[in-house]
């Protein structure tokens, strides 16, 4: 029964991490966007909206889904905070640019497109099959990154050591 509960913690803690993953890409998208309307160069934007959105996912994450234990040793903030700087780095950053390229122009998705590239053409909307895989390709990578995001956030960024007695 506690390891029916166990699961049952974990998925519901997962999908805590969902809507909030959700709630930062809103985060990042609605500033890139604001800023962009306002003239900022995208990459400038894009960087303001990344930061944003880390902030909030430490913000958002530490309270409602990682909860601190009072049973163990207080997390450092900035420790934290930069572990989560870290794991967005790697996981949305690195790790998405490194599969974007197996994807694109080792695995061959742009080859796999031809099928519904010739579909969607044939309804009136003209779209390669490279541009097709480029707007694909980043919803793959949700698939591998945002599992691997979370046990990283639950494993290693927001990780609590046991409390040290003293004596």
């Amino acid at each position: 029964s506690k390891i029916m509960n166990n699961k049952s913690d974990g998925a519901k803690q997962f999908l805590k991490f969902l809507g909030i993953g959700y709630l930062n890409a809103l985060v990042y998208y609605l500033s890139y966007s604001l800023l962009v309307w306002l003239g900022v160069h995208y990459i400038v934007s894009n960087a303001v909206g990344f930061v944003l959105s880390v902030i909030s996912s430490f913000l958002l994450n530490g309270r409602l889904v990682f909860k601190e234990d009072g049973s163990k040793e207080k997390r450092v903030w900035w420790r934290v905070l930069f572990k989560v700087f870290a794991t967005n780095f790697f996981t949305g950053l690195l790790l998405t640019s490194l599969l974007l390229k197996f994807w694109l122009d080792i695995a061959g998705l742009p080859k796999g497109m031809e099928p519904a590239s010739a579909a969607l053409a044939q309804s009136g909307l003209e779209i390669s099959a490279r541009k097709l895989a480029e707007y694909v390709a980043p919803v793959i990578n949700l698939c591998i990154t945002t599992p691997l995001k979370f046990f990283i956030n639950k494993f290693w960024t927001y990780r609590q050591k046991r409390k040290t007695t003293e004596g």
